[in-house]
Order: structure tokens, then C-alpha cells, then sequence
């Protein structure tokens, strides 16, 4: 046994003898060396069983079913798939459902639905081969999406472009903006008139209908007096014996206009006046029938509209009151049918549809 010691453990031996040493000393050495050699071939089996295990869960191909790799007795490592990538909410192909609205050629359109949805095609008489649609959320179409001919929009704004079936470029584009929206918000009341003073300061108005006159006063109210108006290149004069000038809306423009006074040579100061259309205002106030009343045999459709606005459904066109822009009529229940859409159309304020969902 004392063949198998090293040098080091040869010499303590030596150095031991003259205490005389137990008879086993070297067989109690060879064994704590044998010892620990087994220590470490252990902790060198666990550190290979782990990265193999770590192997098995990275091999794992995704899209598999969740299962258990074995990969020696008693070690169970589960493996769960990565989850799928959030999609972005696009427009819906709906090439089962009729549409509500169908887009005229070249048309930029607004529609007013109560749940701010809508399902809408488009105009293929220039397209008797077929055509695709192609929607964005930006005119330059950065963010394409492809659709059917047929699609069913949330509330948002969107931009279309029609291609004929076998055509490279676009020949029909525009824009659709979907609100959330019942038509039930009462119209503004008209002003009569809106007094002003010509004393060199800045006037804002925003009106909601037809312009409102304006009654502008000079400084000296009693003396005959000239009203200079500039609306960009035109250049209006009114007279006045009371230095109170009645100026009709029909006379004023929206932009910016600059006025002054004058009388017995003298000038008052150059006023400015901004007049600009309140966009939130609204224009078009539908009174019945409500969504989600009974169509029944006849639908009642009443409402009002501020000035120069034309109402239709379908090819029906529904006469205005001209002094109230009320209008009213007894349509058909199947004009209802999927939604009742009431078209209107104001040669500034463009295309606007209302619709109602009815039952049956």
C-alpha cells in the first residue's frame, strides 16, 4: 500500500515514524483520496444532466402542443410555447354582408352612425372586369390593407383607392370618415344680428348656420357716416344716417375682412374682423325615428337642417322648409333594410349619411 503514496505523503510518513503512526495510516490516506475524486465525478454527472435538459427545452420547435422532456430519471422540465405576436385591428372583409352605403365614384364621404360602425362598397360601374379596394389609415397609404370590395369600417377616418381588375394605377380614391354619432344633438339657434364696434380691435365670430348680420357702429353715432368693408380684393361701401350700419350675412365672407368709418373727412381706425364656421357645431338633427325603434308598416322620418342642406334616402328626395329647414316624410320599411340611411349633402360641408338600425 505505501507504493501508491506520492512523495509528499511519503515524506509525512517519515516524519511520523519516530511517533510511531497507526499501522492503517496509509490505507486511511488512499481512501480520502479516492473520496474525493467520486465528489467531483458527481457534481460533473448534475452539470452535464442540466445543460442536456436545457438543450431539449431549446431544440423544442414552436408551435407545439405544451409536453414534458425526460431527460434522465426523476427530471421533468415542461415546455410552453412563446405566445403569438399581437395583430393590429384592421378593417373587416365582408364580402357576406350587404352593404349599408354604397361609395360613389370619387366620393369623400362622412357617416353618422350611432354604434360607429359601418359596412360599406363601392361604385363598380367603371370596373366591369371587377376591381380592388385598398384602405389606409393615411393618404400617402404607408399603412396598406388590403380588403374585399365589400368592408365593414369602424369610427375612424380612412382613405380608399379602386383599382380596375388587370389596371396598375388607381382610378377612383377618396376618403370615408366613420363617427359615433345619433344625429340628436338639437341645431344652434340663429342670431338675428351681431353688434360690433368700428374701434380698431379684433373680432372673432364663429357661426353654425348662415353667416349672421352684423350691425357695426361708427364712433359718433349721430353724424352721416361711410363704412369702408375689404374682403380680401373687394371692396364694399355703405352709407348711413345714423352712423349704424345693418351689414347682411349674405354680404360677408368667411375668412378675415378689415372695415373702417369715415365722416366729415375723418377716419376711424382700421377694425379687423375673423369670421370662421364652427366645425363641432351641428348641422343635422334627426327627430324619428330613433335607432332601435320598430319600422312597423311605415317609417316616420323627421328632422331639421340648418340652411342649404338636401336630404335624401335612396332615390326619394325629401323636401326642406325653407325658413325652418324642417323636413319630413312616410317612407317604405324596406328602405330600412339592413339600415335606414338617410343621405344629406351642403355644397361646402360635402356628403353626410345618418343611419338608424330598425326592427322589425
Amino acid at each position: 500500500m505505501t507504493d501508491q503514496l506520492s512523495p509528499r505523503e511519503r515524506q509525512l510518513l517519515d516524519d511520523w515514524a519516530a511517533l510511531a503512526p497507526p499501522a492503517d495510516f496509509a490505507e486511511r490516506v488512499v481512501g480520502a483520496r479516492a473520496a474525493v475524486q467520486r465528489r467531483r465525478w458527481i457534481a460533473a454527472i448534475a452539470v452535464a444532466t442540466a445543460a442536456a435538459a436545457a438543450i431539449a427545452v431549446v431544440a423544442s420547435r414552436p408551435g407545439e402542443p405544451p409536453h414534458v422532456e425526460t431527460t434522465s430519471p426523476g427530471v421533468r422540465l415542461p415546455h410552453v410555447p412563446p405566445a403569438p405576436a399581437p395583430v393590429a385591428p384592421a378593417p373587416v372583409p365582408a364580402p357576406f354582408l350587404p352593404p349599408d352605403i354604397i361609395v360613389g365614384f370619387r366620393e369623400s364621404i362622412t357617416i353618422h352612425d350611432p354604434a360607429g360602425t359601418a359596412t360599406v362598397a363601392f361604385d363598380s360601374s367603371h370596373c366591369p372586369s371587377g376591381q380592388n379596394v385598398e384602405l389606409s389609415r393615411d393618404a400617402a397609404f404607408r399603412s396598406l390593407v388590403s380588403t374585399s370590395p365589400t368592408i365593414a369600417l369602424i369610427a375612424g377616418s380612412w382613405y380608399y383607392r379602386v383599382t380596375c381588375a388587370g389596371e396598375p394605377a388607381a382610378f377612383n380614391r377618396g376618403r370615408i370618415v366613420v363617427l359615433r354619432d345619433d344625429g340628436r344633438r338639437r341645431l344652434p339657434e340663429s342670431l338675428a344680428s351681431i353688434p360690433i364696434d368700428a374701434d380698431g380691435r379684433t373680432y372673432h365670430i364663429d357661426y353654425q348656420g348662415p353667416i349672421p348680420s352684423l350691425d357695426i357702429r361708427a364712433p359718433d353715432s349721430s353724424i352721416h357716416s361711410i363704412l369702408h368693408l375689404e374682403t380680401g380684393k373687394h371692396d364694399q361701401t355703405f352709407m348711413s344716417a345714423t352712423g349704424t350700419f345693418r351689414i347682411p350675412g349674405s354680404a360677408l365672407a368667411e375668412g378675415t375682412s378689415t372695415f373702417w368709418t369715415e365722416h366729415g373727412g375723418e377716419r376711424s381706425k382700421i377694425t379687423t374682423l375673423v369670421i370662421e364656421f364652427d366645425q363641432n357645431a351641428p348641422q343635422v338633427y334627426i327627430d324619428a325615428p330613433r335607432d332601435g325603434d320598430r319600422a312597423g308598416d311605415e317609417i316616420e322620418l323627421r328632422g331639421a337642417v340648418l340652411a342649404d342642406w338636401t336630404v335624401r334616402v335612396g332615390a326619394i328626395v325629401i323636401p326642406v322648409a325653407p325658413k325652418t329647414g324642417r323636413f319630413s316624410a312616410t317612407l317604405a320599411p324596406d328602405l330600412a333594410k339592413p339600415k335606414l340611411v338617410v343621405r344629406f349633402e351642403h355644397r361646402e360641408h360635402g356628403i353626410h349619411y345618418y343611419t338608424r338600425r330598425l326592427k322589425d
